[in-house]
């Protein structure tokens, strides 16, 4: 039977039964309870079969992602999680109408903390993303952490007079209005900082299940909104730390798209959850964020199939080549390194030096070879500085990567 909101209880029978049926989920051992109160209630959660369920189901996804991943070459995997970076970075802008484009941010991902030159567009962002999907970025334990985070998710993309006034968090009130309407009035500013010490304490508690905590975790964060501007970017990347811990990063990098293409049903669940009517309870909200989770996960295991399959066939085009000598067998490799990288990496090009990397020999060896490949029309160059390098349409066609 489909969970019943109270809602739906105080429209269908009355005020007191509403009441009765809130008083008996909160005294369930199935509910889970948090010193986190949305409006006159204190948040809680029931686990339900149907919740059971689902978090049944994303780790089963979970594994047959895993187990696909693991056939995946070195150099395909990491184009593939480059292009999940960048798929993830320009969701979560994109949901907060903050423009962005892929290259802006394989441009940001690329660049080098400390390099001399101009600092790139999103360059702090990439890199907060970049630690999170190579497993070396821990969840925040304290409020300062949560300030480090934002200023580098949001670093030259907040106006003047939405910028941080405290030493941590907002010192004003805020809201948020569609045209004329009021869909959400923050916390007081002298509860901000009690009310994120409480989600962090869910973020680390073992005491609710981890997908439950992530999703839970992030209403609380939303409806605190302790920033003037970049709380749903900030919001989402809490989200992903907290998923990493449970499921692959993989997973934790798919969400932000899905949430992207279904931006009013995200809303709605949050406007849902803090209706009074409601009385704290954040199950809808956990179970309609599980659901987002599997589609993601649903989404990105047909794509990483289909890539796969390409990759045999592409495997098969190279191993059907001529390779007479060293040198034939050596710009084959190159071929095959590049054909990966244009099918599972989206910008779909390779610096030289990282291209060298797969061999033995030396730097110059590599980009002889690139010249000759250059010269046989296989090969292109995508830009100078630095040199990236890319299959022309004729080697895309004699691979078999377009028909």
């Amino acid at each position: 039977m489909a969970y019943r909101t109270l809602k739906a209880q105080f429209h269908a029978s009355g005020a007191v039964a509403a009441d009765d049926l809130h008083a008996h989920r909160l005294a369930s051992e199935s509910t889970l309870v948090w010193d986190f109160e949305v409006g006159d209630f204190p948040a809680f959660c029931v686990l339900t079969t149907e919740m059971v369920k689902l978090q049944e189901r994303v780790f089963v996804l979970d594994r047959k992602v895993a187990a696909l991943w693991s056939q995946i070459p070195k150099g395909a995997s990491i184009g593939y999680l480059n292009t999940l970076l960048i798929r993830e970075i320009e969701a979560t802008n994109d949901i907060e109408q903050v423009r962005s484009t892929r290259k802006e941010i394989s441009d940001a991902l690329k660049a080098k903390l400390g390099e001399p030159g101009h600092k790139k567009r999103f360059q702090e962002l990439a890199r907060l993303y970049s630690a999170l999907a190579n497993g070396v970025y821990d969840l925040p334990s304290s409020p300062a952490e949560i300030r480090t985070i934002y200023d580098a998710i949001v670093d030259g993309e907040i106006e003047d007079d939405h910028q941080v006034d405290g030493p941590l968090f907002r010192l004003e009130t805020t809201r948020i209005t569609s045209g004329t309407k009021v869909v959400h009035e923050a916390v007081p500013v002298g509860e901000i900082e009690q009310r994120i010490n409480a989600v962090l304490q869910l973020l680390h508690k073992d005491d609710a299940p981890g997908l439950v905590a992530a999703m839970a975790s992030h209403f609380m964060f939303e409806y605190i909104h302790p920033f003037y501007d970049g709380n749903g970017r900030t919001g989402r990347f809490l989200l992903a730390q907290k998923l990493q811990a449970v499921v692959s990063p993989l997973a934790a990098m798919a969400l932000s798209p899905v949430i992207n293409q279904q931006k009013d049903r995200y809303y709605k669940a949050f406007e849902n959850a803090e209706h009074p009517l409601n009385k704290g309870d954040l199950t809808p909200f956990v179970t309609g964020m599980l659901e987002l989770l599997l589609e993601a996960q649903g989404e990105m295991l047909r794509d990483l199939e289909a890539r796969q399959l390409l990759f045999d066939d592409l495997k098969q085009h190279i191993e059907r080549r001529p390779a007479t000598s060293a040198v034939e067998e050596r710009h084959n490799r190159i071929l095959f390194i590049l054909g990966q990288v244009w099918l599972f990496d989206d910008m779909r090009s390779i610096d030289q030096d990282s291209l060298s990397s797969y061999f033995k020999e030396t730097k110059q060896t590599i980009r002889k070879d690139l010249g000759v490949l250059e010269d046989q029309g296989l090969v292109e160059v995508v830009t100078q500085r630095p040199k990236t390098f890319t299959l022309s349409e004729l080697a895309c066609q004699e691979l078999g990567l377009i028909k």
